[in-house]
């Protein structure tokens, strides 16, 4: 039985230790990034975005605010904190959507150091401070069809996102099928400096994609977590783990 427990906690020490120093920056793109936005980062993400959504609406795109981005609007009517980009939805062009890609490219590219096509945005920028950033921003898309007879938002993939790992690995989530009075008809608020669209059922929309999204817990779990008290821990773990197999070892004998 002692060798067991000792067997369990070494083997429960080496999976924090793993998860924390490479799974968790593995899967979770901004686990190793600071805990908070600097100044310079918010100014920049603010900026992306008022750049993006100004492109959607002068290229007649139907999007909304979504994601980490709905969520912050939802807490703090701001960005959250701690988050790692910019989130925005809208509905696949069809047809159109090469002819929308190129348009949105060139509008973002006429920005100094900003990139864009249709799934993502990216920024460099420099700060006040002098800090120099690299930002970006998830650009989603969405089409609208009947699911069981019943009229849905489903996230559009091509066969290279369908393949992709990421898509593998969080298949749930994103196979999601939103129904359709969850987002439309769009609500205006001002957001970021600029009055964008939002969906229709705000916390309805957040329950769907997050269940703890009433939890104001950020996924950088480092914040809370860092290497050296998962050290720390590990080692009490498996000092512990020595001293009781001792401990039985010495009753054994006795």
């Amino acid at each position: 039985m002692a060798n067991k427990l000792v067997l369990l906690l070494l083997l429960l020490a080496t999976a924090l230790f793993f998860c924390h120093s490479f799974l968790f920056p593995t899967l979770v793109r901004y686990y190793t990034k600071d805990c908070h936005l600097s100044k310079t980062e918010y100014n920049a993400f603010r900026e992306l975005f008022q750049q993006i959504t100004t492109a959607y609406e002068e290229l007649d795109q139907v999007y909304w605010v979504d994601y980490g981005l709905l969520l912050g609007y939802y807490r703090h009517k701001d960005m959250l904190p701690h988050d790692g980009d910019i989130d925005l939805s809208r509905i696949h062009a069809g047809r159109g959507e090469h002819r929308f890609d190129v348009a949105f490219n060139k509008k973002l590219a006429s920005v100094p150091e900003t990139y864009g096509n249709s799934i993502v945005a990216e920024k460099n920028y420099t700060g006040s401070d002098g800090q120099r950033v690299y930002i970006t921003a998830d650009l989603f898309r969405y089409n609208v069809k009947e699911v069981d007879g019943v009229k849905k938002v489903t996230l559009y993939w091509n066969i290279p996102h369908l393949n992709s790992t990421r898509y593998k690995m969080f298949e749930r989530h994103f196979e999601l099928d939103i129904p359709y009075e969850v987002i439309f008809p769009l609500q205006y608020l001002v957001f970021l400096g600029k009055n964008v669209t939002f969906p229709n059922q705000i916390e309805k929309l957040l329950s769907l994609r997050y269940k703890s999204y009433r939890i104001p817990l950020p996924y950088k779990w480092r914040c809370y977590v860092t290497t050296f008290n998962v050290g720390a821990v590990s080692l009490i773990t498996v000092i512990i783990a020595f001293l009781y197999k001792l401990a039985v070892h010495y009753k054994t004998k006795v």
